[in-house]
């Protein structure tokens, strides 16, 4: 078979890795730890990448039976919008804050042949989850107390829901009960179903930036700010820049600092994501290209040692580079679709709540064991 395939996959897989590890990048400041979940006994410390050694998934030792699932985890919650066109084939990109097990990234990424587009959909870590009666019953019933914590109705601690859960261990299409969860939770609430997963660490941001030559894009303000605990200093002029490794990562780590007039700004998560997306688009736009595929042999193996993804085997990535190279050759645009959301704050915390379509009639019974009326049942995708 043509290693064209292997390599156009491996090139855009490499592209999803680079664009999301600097959301994760360096210690979260005091605000964001405030409205951050408290890292519960579901929370599992992630293992720290190296260049040379394969870094395994974390897991933990089961606490309970799996809890196989045949009805809805939330309350009817449903976005309003169809986000995605039903050919298009969808890749979900998470990454953990490194300090905790929260999820600092969710993004889906979304390619359909029929709309001829690459759409990206970043999904606020604040979104309110509205868990079902019987979904709250069943992890009452395991952990009691634990979506009573700060943080564990956001959807950047769903995961951990599912490790507690063991959901479809044994009986998954990933064989992460976290991911597991997380997919599932995300085909309810926004019917878009998870084709295959990115579980992205820390490492090689600047490396690759660096290997590609750069990228240039446009920095919308000054961006002036230092931490010395976190070893960060970012100081960018306005207007469109060439930006190498250590540049880049400042450029997406950004969202607090002194303006033109020396006067400390807080631009916030969302602004910081918008600047992420703007990153991501121009790295695309600027090195997915033919051109660049006989350069991607040492990339390939980075990408073996340093992510953690569904997408294995020949045939898998023969599908997954045939994929990339129809969207290469097709000049597909890269949309970021924005959502329909309002930001608020319950508790003291901040939360995103998501423009929702009409509530759905309940249905009767419920699928988890241990709460009232429970029987187990199977919701395979």
């Amino acid at each position: 078979m043509d290693n064209r395939f292997r390599i156009i996959a491996c090139l855009l897989t490499t592209v999803f890795i680079l664009s999301m590890v600097p959301f994760i990048w360096g210690r979260p400041t005091a605000a964001a730890t405030a409205a951050a979940p408290v890292p519960t006994a579901a929370a599992v410390a992630i293992p720290t990448a190296s260049m040379t050694e394969a870094v395994p998934l974390p897991s933990t030792a089961p606490e309970s039976v799996p809890v196989p699932v045949r009805d809805t985890l939330t309350d009817h919650q449903r976005y309003v919008d169809t986000l995605v066109a039903q050919d298009s084939t969808n890749l979900l990109v998470c990454a953990p804050d490194p300090s905790a097990w929260n999820m600092d990234t969710i993004l889906i990424v979304s390619i359909s042949p029929s709309n001829g587009q690459v759409s990206l959909i970043s999904l606020p870590r604040d979104i309110f989850i509205d868990y079902s009666s019987s979904l709250t019953a069943s992890i009452d019933a395991i952990s009691p107390g634990l979506l009573d914590q700060a943080g564990m109705r956001k959807i950047n601690a769903a995961h951990a829901i599912g490790d507690k859960l063991k959901y479809k261990q044994g009986i998954g299409r990933f064989d992460r009960p976290y991911i597991e969860f997380l997919a599932d939770l995300i085909e309810e609430i926004f019917a878009i179903h998870i084709d295959d997963y990115v579980y992205l660490q820390t490492k090689g941001f600047r490396r690759i930036v660096d290997y590609f030559g750069g990228v240039t894009v446009n920095v919308p303000i000054r961006m002036l700010y230092e931490d010395p605990t976190q070893d960060l200093v970012i100081d960018l002029q306005p207007g469109s820049q060439h930006l190498d490794g250590a540049q880049a990562e400042g450029f997406v780590r950004f969202r607090q600092g002194f303006d033109k007039n020396g006067v400390l700004q807080n631009y916030g998560d969302l602004y910081r994501k918008d600047n992420q997306s703007r990153f991501f688009k121009a790295f695309l736009q600027q090195h997915l290209t033919l051109r660049n595929l006989a350069r991607l042999s040492d990339i390939s193996d980075f990408m073996s040692r340093n992510i953690i993804t569904s997408i294995k085997g020949w045939d898998h990535i023969v599908a997954v580079g045939a994929l990339a190279e129809k969207s290469v050759a097709g000049r597909y645009p890269i949309v970021t679709i924005p959502l329909k959301m309002t930001e608020t704050s319950m508790n003291g915390l901040s939360y995103v709540r998501l423009e929702e379509a009409a509530a759905i009639e309940p249905s009767s019974g419920s699928p988890f064991p241990g709460a009232p009326g429970g029987a187990a049942g199977s919701r395979l995708n």
